[in-house]
């Protein structure tokens, strides 16, 4: 999850705001902790979009936002931004979708049927033993030198191991790998300051603070 708490975060932009009273700080203040989260949320996607193979319109669907509120007299003054879904997932998300002709009669004149994943962006990565089984809905590989219970006739035989499911990195751990995670709060921490200014001075022009 990456929080802004302004008291922790930003003692300075507290300062600065304290010519506005009451309500009417603490509501520019929300404000401009909603507006720097929702900007914070479209960097993730930027990030998360252009590192791994994935659609920016999937990744913002997958990540949720609590915005910073002021009711009732009573301000809650910290935005966050956290990814939902699971943290791995099967690598038939990341299937190999699309080769050209040339590429695919190359294949085909080599006898190579190995299924490849792009997960990150760039070379597509091979799996050696891979297949896909469960009706097209999941990746497996055989585990070498395991005899399924069920498999026991075989034995002796590929036919008779059991099989693992392949899984990679899902939406929580792209959110959370290092760079990407730093790129966002480098990005948010550059540009709340800014977007607080300009609440401020909005909401003291409006209301004649």
């Amino acid at each position: 999850m990456i929080a802004i708490d302004i008291d922790q975060n930003f003692p300075d932009v507290v300062a600065k705001v304290a010519k506005l009273q009451g309500e009417l700080r603490d509501k520019a203040l929300a404000s401009a902790l909603n507006k720097t989260i929702e900007q914070g949320r479209t960097q993730m996607v930027r990030e998360i979009a252009r590192e791994y193979n994935v659609l920016a319109r999937d990744v913002r669907a997958q990540l949720d936002i609590t915005r910073a509120s002021v009711r009732g007299g009573q301000a809650s003054l910290v935005a966050s931004m956290q990814a939902k879904g699971r943290r791995s997932v099967n690598m038939v998300r990341f299937l190999e979708r699309f080769v050209s002709l040339a590429q695919q009669r190359r294949r085909t004149k080599a006898g190579d049927k190995q299924l490849r994943f792009k997960i990150k962006k760039g070379v597509a990565k091979i799996v050696e033993g891979a297949f896909i089984a469960n009706k097209g809905r999941t990746v497996f590989r055989r585990v070498p030198g395991t005899v399924a219970p069920s498999r026991k006739r075989y034995a002796g035989t590929k036919h008779a191991e059991a099989i693992e499911a392949l899984a990679t990195i899902g939406a929580p751990s792209m959110f959370n790998a290092r760079r990407i995670n730093a790129a966002v709060v480098r990005a948010i921490e550059e540009r709340f300051p800014t977007i607080a200014e300009r609440e401020f001075a909005f909401y003291l022009t409006r209301f004649g603070a």
